[in-house]
């Protein structure tokens, strides 16, 4: 075997490597973010975490925020999928009650990003990756409802429709948050049936 036919063997296993270290550090920063909080995490948690050293973790993110944008990033590709199950342009309250069982039903499979994501969304100072997250979130949602399609028109009425579209989300957010942190008990089928009325009247509403 020639000496380049051993280098192109050779580079599949080093991307695989590579692949699997950066997958293996942002499922410790997962697990240390939610355990200790965003703001209190560091960098050598995360890297003890991942049974590694900090320096291996630098050659693969700089630093909270880029390891955060990775974790949002696989969450959002996932968090899309749901999305798209929810019929438009504007769904009947019926589909829309359907659609948030469905979507109560993901959070519990997913429930470390989405009590990370969640809760890192109401923060005071929200971390860039969340920001953007969110931005990307109402895109999704603009892809299946007009009333969120609305929400980002750049016109005054849209700046409004966008805060609209802000609050219904967070409420939604807030009430599957806690339908996985109180595991369907308590009011969370009163939040989730209030957020249901919300988001209604969101979709049915907005032009």
């Amino acid at each position: 075997m020639s000496i380049s036919a051993v280098k192109l063997d050779a580079l599949p296993m080093r991307v695989a490597r590579r692949e699997f270290t950066r997958s293996r550090l942002c499922a410790a920063a997962r697990e240390v973010f939610f355990v200790k909080g965003y703001g209190a995490a560091t960098l050598e948690d995360i890297a003890q975490a991942a049974g590694t050293r900090r320096s291996t973790l630098y050659n693969h993110f700089r630093d909270k925020n880029d390891l955060l944008a990775e974790i949002a990033e696989d969450y959002l590709a996932k968090v899309k999928l749901e999305v798209a199950r929810l019929r438009g342009p504007k769904p009947s309250r019926g589909e829309i009650d359907t659609w948030i069982q469905q979507f109560a039903r993901f959070v519990v499979a997913e429930r470390t990003p989405t009590i990370l994501v969640v809760h890192g969304s109401a923060e005071r100072e929200v971390p860039q990756a969340l920001l953007a997250f969110g931005v990307r979130l109402i895109e999704a949602f603009a892809d299946q409802l007009s009333a969120f399609a609305a929400a980002l028109r750049p016109d005054g009425e849209g700046r409004l429709a966008l805060v609209r579209a802000r609050v219904v989300l967070r409420e939604l957010g807030y009430a599957l948050c806690t339908h996985v942190e109180e595991e369907g008990g308590g009011l969370t089928p009163e939040m989730l049936t209030v957020a249901g009325e919300l988001f209604e009247r969101f979709v049915s509403e907005q032009v």
